[in-house]
């Protein structure tokens, strides 16, 4: 597989481990996961404007390769090289370089542009969830970018798989709910579309926040609220959003929700947005 490392073409077995990468060192870096359809990154510019204020956040140095520009352009590059079809997942990852320990001596960043098939599909169904019993969120000045460091979600994905569910919600430390593993968490209740705030210390997601403004453009009433576990279980239908689509939850316990078709309707919208 070809990826581009500092906007320059490699093979990925060629890629070295650098004696001063902080990104493995420390996990000091970024990451964004974006849906590749059609020959098109999917609200590029949305993922863009996160991760430059993630990189600020981090005091992350900026570089020309990171423009919209760059980006299409080193992806349409690996499109051909990678031989990428309908569907693709890229990941874009920055991580600073250089000495030092817990404080960097500089912010000299550095970048990978990755680009592979992916079979998934805009909307989908987990048909089992539960509520995590390790994980608890709490809100940082990083929680709500995707950082390198994801200690919390591997545990969450482990306990997930040990007790045979599709999908685990993680709440806030005031019990009110905040996401789930890999995405944003909505639920509908009483005809109204509620959805955790940032505050619950969960990710500022891309669809999430496409989603809200679409609802809001087609007069649905969404709310970015905190709401409980009991809340949840009185919804009439529950779905989570990440970059690459949606998926309805089936059910918890044995509480039963149902498919949201006003929802599936905004994901074929997304299709025809310029990315």
């Amino acid at each position: 597989m070809k990826v581009i490392h500092n906007s320059r073409l490699k093979d990925f077995r060629d890629l070295a481990l650098i004696r001063n990468n902080r990104g493995f060192k420390y996990g000091d870096g970024l990451f964004e996961t974006i849906s590749y359809v059609y020959g098109r990154p999917r609200l590029l510019h949305k993922h863009l404007e996160r991760l430059r204020n993630g990189m600020s956040t981090l005091r992350l140095s900026e570089i020309p390769g990171l423009s919209k520009k760059s980006i299409d352009s080193q992806l349409q590059k690996l499109r051909i090289e990678n031989k990428i079809e309908s569907r693709g997942k890229s990941r874009i990852y920055v991580w600073r370089e250089g000495p030092g320990l817990y404080c960097p001596n500089d912010c000299k960043t550095s970048t990978l542009v990755t680009l592979e098939n992916d079979n998934g599909k805009d909307v989908s169904f987990s048909e089992n969830a539960g509520f995590s019993k390790t994980v608890i969120n709490f809100p940082s000045a990083t929680s709500q970018f995707k950082t390198i460091s994801a200690l919390k979600y591997v545990i969450a994905g482990i306990e997930k798989s040990d007790r045979l569910l599709d999908e685990i919600i993680i709440k806030d430390s005031k019990g009110f709910v905040s996401e789930t593993l890999s995405s944003n968490i909505f639920i509908r209740i009483e005809g109204r579309y509620l959805t955790p705030p940032l505050s619950t210390g969960c990710i500022n997601g891309i669809m999430r926040s496409w989603l809200v403004e679409s609802m809001k453009r087609h007069n649905f009433s969404i709310s970015e609220k905190n709401f409980t576990e009991s809340d949840l279980l009185k919804a009439d239908s529950v779905f989570t959003s990440n970059s690459m689509g949606i998926s309805h939850i089936g059910k918890i316990g044995k509480t039963l929700f149902t498919i949201d078709e006003q929802v599936n309707f905004l994901m074929k919208e997304l299709m025809s947005v310029n990315p």
